[in-house]
């Protein structure tokens, strides 16, 4: 029980430095999100939850920007992929290829995107297909939270390009 225990809080410790990585990789990376003063907030295997607080983020009704719930939105999926990318080492180049942006309240505070489009197979179906044709297609989807209230909804075409093996 003791062992497990330690197992556990080791894996945990572990996805905080990857999370802390990723977070001052996409900060540094895309300028952009440091402005918007993002934070991973949790990383596993297959989810991530990114907030930014409404600071910097906010317009003259006192709500988010709809297009800094956008973009968060886009930062969380695109920023799954990537570190999934990176630990399996495949060396392609992520973008995203179209996005659609469901606004269904406003945000009047910090706001998170919680993505959660991977799982195992899935994973391994875009590996598959990056392997074979040098390129990779994944629809994901965020949906986006403040105060635990759904406010938006993301679904974007991710695809990564580089060359077939």
């Amino acid at each position: 029980m003791f062992v497990q225990n330690k197992n556990i809080i080791e894996e945990k410790n572990r996805l905080k430095l990857k999370a802390k990585e990723l977070e001052n990789f996409i900060r540094y990376n895309i300028p952009m999100t440091d402005y918007l003063d993002i934070s991973i907030k949790e990383l596993t295997p297959y989810s991530i939850i990114v907030s930014a607080p409404l600071k910097p983020n906010g317009n003259h009704y006192g709500t988010v920007f709809g297009g800094s719930i956008s973009t968060l939105g886009i930062v969380s999926c695109w920023a799954l992929l990537h570190q999934k990318m990176v630990e399996d080492s495949v060396p392609g180049t992520l973008v995203i290829q179209e996005s659609d942006t469901k606004f269904l309240k406003p945000a009047r505070g910090e706001f998170e995107a919680r993505c959660s489009s991977l799982d195992e197979s899935s994973w391994q179906q875009f590996k598959d297909d990056f392997a074979l044709r040098g390129k990779a297609k994944k629809i994901m989807r965020a949906e986006l939270y403040c105060n635990n209230e759904l406010i938006a909804v993301m679904e974007g075409n991710f695809t990564a390009l580089g060359k077939a093996r």
